[in-house]
């Protein structure tokens, strides 16, 4: 047997720096090593496990114990079922609620923030978007808390998409639109119309996707087969995933349909496994389902295992030669006889295992079903005997004597019916006391033991009005607390083991994501090229112990946004304990958590180092200080104005003064020459000048 096909894709064997195998694998040295791996997995998961899966199946669904008795209540109580779908609402809105970002991409230093939330973003997407997110998850969530492991697998799906669509009436530029579209392939169906009123076009078009896609679903517990005594997904000698495919998916895969068709088989065994029996009802499988069938769906076994195994290297001459080096090997094998058909080294075990109460040591840890099971089982066979107490009530048996007592009047069972006797007296009720009262406490004692196991108080679960009457605030406060805490607990538990998942899915797109791609994150239309990525990333899970509902959580950031507040207005911009994007992002965080996943619409981003330059220029005066400076500078012109005019007028008084001081001088000359020229006499002119300035003040 030669392999036909090739596993993994071209960057994984890149990463690998190794050559996949390639040769007649039937002579495979690992032939015998895989295949002892497989069938003690295989053993482990069918005898060890399995048994207790179903039969915690067979609780949630609240089927019957096989010990009722003919004419006697058979009730089952279903307190798994009740305790799962009590916690299912609190675990989905922690993982899928407002603003919820339970796992994310931490950033390895300041400049990359950016850069890891648009990861977290992307990666968010690639969940809820590209694949059935909500969906998977809780049914992985399910499985934990039925039948105590969920387990996620992902990969790269490179499988081509065929969708087909009929048109009909389709005008002649849609229709050529549609045939030179690289993306569809257009066939035409029917012409109507003529060239004058225009051609109408009735089409049968096949979409084509070929675009890769990380994928991951939630695997049937059944399907997943371990190594006994694995402590973690890392240290199990083998893991699996074992599943009967069609014929056509593994022709896509890139095998020979020869050697598929080879390996179908007519006693497939998974369809009719116990668990799988169990979650869908008694409806086996049976080789008449497989006659009827298309001959490329007939299911053939197939199984990728995962395990660590020595290099082999296959010479010219066929013989095989150890490398001595043992690296992580992804193998495939089809059929029942587990053979296999393609083997090739591996960068990663492409699953993740999430547990609600993980025991240590161990990947199997307790579900919720062990919490439960015996208390259902208890109250049951309570509920029965007070059932069947209660029916003898209402209902008592008779006492008859024979042959003096119609048998056909006393079984019928009409209301005022005639019962015929020979005589009086010869029949009788038997008395029975109700014992309901006194069982009824026992119950309620089994519902505390419950309530003490899994969290899941009757104030918790809602207004149960027994539950909060005459209860004090503080006491119903600290009942949906401790509830909460518990809760949180198994969230965390599932939020480590979600954490590999993302993981897995961000090593994904940085190895086989080959182009850009332009997607909407947070309100805004970015490209994203994980190409450009580092292969290892932190991954945190936020998911807090004890922090209460997601109302004291905005209320808590409130009271923080508040005293970054109070900090900037006394300290400034700039001081050493809050920067003004810390605020922001504060704010930003209540909008997330209140379910608006662009906090950009309401905050603008922050650049504290451009705060920061903008504190240490001068502040930019506001309009009612600019307001004032230029009133300010109009009074101060005014005011220059004013003392210009004063002393214009000033420097016309002196003018003023000095003409009347030259007219006075004049005059006095006049006189002085007239009495000169009269009385032939000289006058001191100088002397009468001086002593009219002595008279006059001083210039200022």
């Amino acid at each position: 047997m030669t392999i036909l096909a090739q596993t993994g894709s071209p960057a994984d064997r890149a990463q690998s720096a190794l050559p996949p195998y390639v040769g007649p694998l039937k002579d495979d040295p690992r032939q015998g090593i895989v295949r002892r791996m497989i069938q003690d997995a295989v053993q482990y998961v069918d005898e060890s496990l399995s048994p207790q899966r179903v039969e915690a199946t067979k609780y949630y669904k609240g089927e019957k114990f096989g010990t009722e008795m003919r004419g006697r209540s058979q009730y089952v109580s279903t307190d798994l079922r009740d305790t799962v779908n009590g916690i299912m609402p609190s675990l989905l809105r922690i993982f899928f609620g407002n603003g919820s970002r339970v796992v994310e991409i931490r950033p390895r230093n300041s400049t990359n923030e950016d850069l890891a939330k648009q990861q977290t973003d992307y990666l968010n997407l690639v969940i809820c978007e590209d694949n059935p997110g909500f969906t998977e998850i809780q049914g992985g969530i399910k499985d934990a808390g039925v039948r105590k492991i969920g387990v996620f697998k992902w990969w790269w799906d490179n499988a081509i998409e065929k969708r087909v669509q009929s048109y009909t009436g389709v005008d002649s530029d849609q229709a050529t639109m549609l045939l030179t579209d690289p993306n569809c392939t257009a066939r035409v169906l029917k012409v109507t119309g003529d060239e004058q009123t225009g051609l109408a076009y009735d089409m049968l078009v096949t979409f084509t996707r070929s675009e890769g896609l990380a994928k991951f679903r939630a695997m049937p517990p059944e399907e997943f087969i371990l190594s006994r005594g694995a402590r973690s997904i890392d240290e199990a000698i083998f893991v699996g995933h074992r599943q009967e495919l069609p014929i056509y998916k593994l022709i896509a895969m890139g095998y020979e349909r020869s050697m598929c068709e080879h390996y179908a088989a007519m006693d497939a065994k998974l369809h009719d496994h116990p668990e799988r029996l169990a979650r869908r009802g008694d409806t086996s499988y049976g080789d008449e389902d497989e006659l009827i069938r298309d001959p490329l769906t007939r299911v053939v076994p197939y199984c990728e295992g995962y395990c660590e195994l020595e290099v082999w290297v296959q010479g010219a001459d066929g013989t095989f030669t150890g490398t001595g080096e043992v690296l992580l090997h992804k193998v495939c094998t089809m059929g029942n006889a587990r053979e296999i058909v393609a083997i090739e080294p591996c960068p990663e075990k492409p699953f993740t295992v999430i547990c609600f109460d993980p025991e240590p040591h161990t990947i199997v840890g307790q579900g919720l079903d062990d919490y439960t099971k015996d208390i259902q089982f208890t109250k049951s066979h309570i509920m029965r005997k007070v059932l069947d107490s209660l029916n003898l009530s209402l209902d008592p048996r008779v006492e008859a004597v024979e042959g003096q007592v119609n048998l056909q009047d006393l079984l019928n069972p009409q209301i005022g019916g005639v019962v015929r006797v020979r005589q009086p007296g010869m029949m009788r009720e038997l008395t029975h006391t109700f014992v309901g009262a006194e069982a009824l406490p026992v119950l309620q004692g089994f519902d505390d033991i419950k309530e003490s196991r899994t969290g899941q108080s009757k104030g918790a679960m809602g207004l149960d009005a027994d539950a909060l009457q005459s209860t004090t605030k503080i006491a119903a406060a600290g009942i949906l607390t401790a509830s909460q805490q518990r809760i949180e607990l198994f969230a965390r538990n599932i939020a480590e083991g979600l954490k590999a998942l993302y993981k897995g899915l961000y090593r994904l797109q940085v190895r086989h994501q080959n182009k850009p791609r332009t997607v909407k994150l947070r309100g805004s239309w970015v490209t994203v090229d994980p190409r450009t990525w580092d292969m290892d990333c932190d991954v945190v899970v936020n998911v807090g112990l004890g922090s209460g509902t997601l109302a004291d959580r905005i209320g808590y950031l409130k009271e923080v946004a508040m005293d970054q507040q109070t900090t900037l207005q006394t300290m400034g911009l700039v001081n050493p304990l809050v920067s003004l994007g810390q605020l922001r992002h504060t704010k930003a965080r209540i909008v997330e958590l209140l379910g608006e996943p662009d906090a950009a619409q309401f905050y603008k981003p922050v650049n504290d180092q451009e705060v920061e330059q903008m504190a240490s220029q001068p502040p930019k005066p506001t309009g009612e200080e600019l307001l004032a400076q230029t009133q300010m500078q109009a009074i101060q012109a005014d005011m220059v104005n004013k003392q210009a005019e004063v002393q214009q007028k000033r420097q016309a008084m002196l003018l003023q003064d000095d003409r009347e001081r030259d007219k006075l001088d004049a005059e006095i000359l006049l006189e002085a020459a007239k009495i000169e020229a009269q009385y032939h006499m000289t006058i001191d002119t100088a002397t009468i000048q001086a002593k009219v300035r002595a008279q006059r003040p001083s210039p200022a």
